[in-house]
């Protein structure tokens, strides 16, 4: 019990501040797409979503009507966007790196399959300058403290720290709750009521804090592991095809876009494409970026390298680079932390949850700072233990609840309702427990 105290204690105030700063910044992203939106003056305007198939029949003409009206770029890359029914078409240097990338960074422009109507990014215009440099810095912040490679993996190192404050507060919970009821605050001291604060409120932060926490993780330790891949594809790649370069000179030759799409679909009839990467000078092949069919298509999707030679004379067939299953596993991560929460009401509730994460941050350094003063409240009255008051009752409920609710919207359609309602019942649960015990301390 000491020893768990000790580093539950000491763990959590190495982390509590840089945890404290991603969930602030973690509230501000939750509404960066409404927020973008309503800070950008020339939004282009789309119908509604698409398939992805559907959108890929009008990637022909994106690619001429894209290339007429920025002539001199190149564009490097296609990705379609089946919430909108758009193409993300980047322009660039072909660089393979920035490709594999899709609709981010760099150069994008969204093209409308079924209007013909495009837009850059780079040609938004905003209402607030400051409020589109904010959202920015709120995005550096938590992913990489603004501090570049360094600061992501020194926020991995502090996601780590707080799954142990996590798990050692798991042990000590129980001790500290005997003969006490969940949801009561005793007002006796100012270190007793923070402390029971913090326990309150950690019961229904920390399944979710430590969730993200895990996904976080798992978000790094993919990134990591698909730069890998994207550098080693190629080699196999080239491997496969014994290393042999296509003629390059004949542009006649060379198969269009929407023909390399088909060859790939055709190899790979059960899998979907997400991106086409256009050939540069001297490549032999376009890559297309294929994937299993999502539960949902607002998730993220992660493509496997399908390379299809480029001339046309060539009988070869496409060849798919495996991916390490590791890494599809580990990118499962980012649907939970970012494509969990696709409803206005959804992401409402997250911002509950990360209040009560902030809450619980917070009340624990108070605890901390009680240790030098530590006022009593003579007039508080005697408690009188509830030795009858289960213990993990309520703890477990939240942690399943919480789990499903964060879980399930992956799913979409009525893995959404399921979330919601899941996410729901333990804040209902929460304020009548604390008005309970609100009501109990007056008599």
């Amino acid at each position: 019990m000491k020893t768990m105290l000790k580093i539950h204690r000491w763990v959590s105030l190495i982390c509590a501040v840089f945890l404290l700063l991603l969930t602030v910044t973690g509230i501000g992203l939750l509404f960066r797409r409404e927020i973008n939106a309503a800070n950008t003056m020339n939004m282009m305007t789309t119908d509604g979503a698409m398939s992805i198939g559907e959108i890929w029949e009008g990637l022909t003409d994106g690619l001429e009507r894209v290339g007429a009206a920025y002539s001199g770029k190149q564009i490097v890359a296609a990705t379609p966007d089946a919430g909108s029914g758009t193409i993300y078409f980047r322009l660039g240097s072909g660089n393979k790196s920035e490709a594999a990338q899709l609709r981010m960074g760099g150069e994008q422009v969204m093209y409308d399959v079924r209007t013909g109507d495009m837009m850059s990014r780079k040609e938004r215009k905003y209402r607030s300058k400051l409020v589109k440099d904010i959202m920015f810095k709120i995005h550096i912040l938590h992913v990489q403290l603004g501090l570049g490679v360094a600061g992501r993996y020194f926020l991995t190192f502090m996601c780590f720290l707080s799954i142990i404050a996590i798990i050692s507060g798991f042990f000590i919970y129980a001790p500290m709750m005997k003969g006490v009821r969940f949801g009561i605050m005793r007002r006796q001291s100012t270190r007793l009521y923070y402390s029971d604060m913090h326990k309150v409120f950690s019961v229904a932060a920390a399944t979710f804090a430590g969730l993200l926490s895990v996904s976080a993780l798992m978000i790094v330790a993919y990134s990591v592991g698909v730069a890998d891949y994207r550098e080693a594809a190629p080699v196999m790649a080239a491997e496969h095809y014994e290393a042999a370069r296509a003629d390059g000179g004949d542009e006649a030759r060379i198969i269009s876009a929407a023909d390399a799409l088909a060859r790939a679909g055709a190899e790979h009839p059960d899998m979907v494409a997400i991106s086409v990467l256009m050939p540069s000078a001297g490549d032999d092949f376009y890559i297309v970026q294929m994937t299993e069919p999502p539960k949902k298509m607002t998730n993220f999707m992660l493509g496997e390298m399908v390379f299809v030679p480029k001339d046309a004379s060539t009988s070869a067939a496409p060849y798919l680079a495996p991916m390490p299953a590791w890494i599809k596993l580990a990118s499962s991560a980012l649907n939970l932390h970012i494509h969990s929460h696709d409803l206005f009401i959804q992401k409402i509730i997250w911002a509950v949850y990360l209040i009560f994460t902030v809450i619980m941050i917070v009340s624990g350094l108070m605890v901390h700072s009680t240790r030098w003063k530590n006022t009593v409240n003579k007039s508080a009255g005697r408690f009188v233990p509830d030795f009858k008051a289960p213990i993990w009752k309520v703890p477990i409920t939240f942690a399943v609840l919480i789990i499903i609710g964060m879980t399930a919207p992956i799913w979409g359609g009525i893995g959404n309702i399921i979330g919601l309602i899941a996410l729901t019942l333990p804040l209902v649960y929460l304020v009548g427990a604390i008005a309970m015990g609100v009501r109990m301390r007056k008599l």
